[in-house]
């Protein structure tokens, strides 16, 4: 059958096929490359943040990672716990976590309260 096919018509299928096959080669190497290389986003201080949610409180900053020391634990009423972070700036839990005084932590601010002159964050932890 294929000794009857006029041998520009093989050629035309030929490009199609190499076509097609290179562009799923390229996309499955996309693929691959997005999901093994993981980029990694900015780490910042709490400092930033604080600076950032005063220019502009609607805009909370979930691009970056916040890494900081724990310096106190307070009780903070409605929101449970309140772990200082800076002098601005508190994590605040429903439950008390396995987080002591001196231990550094890395999180994602999820939602963020002014009270006074301190934010009281909401948090994903890394």
């Amino acid at each position: 059958m294929l000794k009857q096919i006029n041998p520009k018509v093989k050629r035309a299928i030929s490009i199609i096929f190499r076509v097609v096959g290179s562009a799923s080669f390229l996309l499955v190497v996309y693929a691959l490359f997005t999901t093994w290389v993981a980029f990694t986003d900015p780490v910042v201080t709490p400092n930033q943040i604080v600076n950032e949610l005063d220019a502009d409180p609607g805009n909370i900053p979930e691009h970056v990672v916040v890494k900081s020391k724990v310096s106190a634990i307070k009780r903070v009423p409605l929101y449970g716990y309140g772990y200082k972070v800076s002098d601005n700036m508190y994590i605040v839990n429903f439950s008390r976590g396995d987080i002591k005084v001196g231990d550094k932590v890395k999180f994602r601010v999820a939602g963020a309260v002014k009270v006074g002159d301190a934010y009281l964050v909401n948090s994903d932890y890394e």
